[in-house]
């Protein structure tokens, strides 16, 4: 189990996790996997919302930038006050 693949969709995805809970994966292996699925779930939660955004007519909430930039709602609220 030496593949180098990264996590480009949800069907790599699958089988990153599966390679990296399998007993033969070394440990530097499982700790790379870790590293490239939670980049990939960051990455496709963000085209989600994004998504859901356009679709929802709800493009003044800034969801997006919030996402991407997680100090701006903190900036935003304390701004507010």
């Amino acid at each position: 189990m030496t593949s180098k693949y990264i996590a480009l969709d949800g069907g790599m995805a699958m089988e990153a996790f599966t390679e990296g809970i399998h007993p033969d994966t070394t440990s530097e292996r499982k700790t790379r996997t870790q590293q490239q699925l939670l980049a990939y779930c960051k990455l496709d939660t963000y085209a989600r919302v994004c998504l859901w955004q356009v679709f929802s007519g709800r493009t003044g909430l800034n969801l997006c930038l919030m996402l991407k930039h997680p100090g701006y709602l903190m900036n935003k609220l304390l701004n507010k006050m």
